[in-house]
């Protein structure tokens, strides 16, 4: 129940520090003795303005465009799987999760021209 009340608080508080309701959830059940920890997946639903519809898209690149990646590649990736087969690593693993949606409006907003974004984890580089 500590753990649960953890979790509750943190998805509370990233929630409000991206502007955002949790609209949805769902836990996950493992086999014991597979990752016996809690897993809480949540969803969000947003409106992208008309004039950026183009970014969910990538209907507007081109070979010549520049590749811009935040922060380090992998970290998330490699922390799901250590916790999912029980490896251990000599440094510790985080998860890279981070709001991204005021980072996004701020760099729209000053005029920075966005042609497609991508999270790592939903189809890779």
């Amino acid at each position: 129940m500590d753990d649960l009340d953890k979790i509750s608080t943190s998805m509370a508080n990233e929630a409000n520090t991206a502007g955002v309701q949790i609209v949805t959830g769902d836990t996950k059940v493992v086999n014991k003795g597979k990752c016996d920890k809690i897993f809480i997946n949540t969803a969000g639903v947003g409106i992208v303005r008309k004039e950026y519809e183009h970014i969910s898209t990538g209907s507007q690149i081109i070979p010549e465009d520049l590749i811009f990646v935040n922060g380090t590649i992998g970290d998330h990736g490699i922390a799901i799987l250590g916790a999912r087969e029980n490896l251990h690593f000599e440094s510790e693993l985080l998860s890279d999760c981070a709001p991204l949606n005021l980072l996004i409006e701020d760099l729209l907003n000053a005029g920075v021209k966005i042609k497609f974004m991508r999270d790592l984890t939903r189809g890779g580089l």
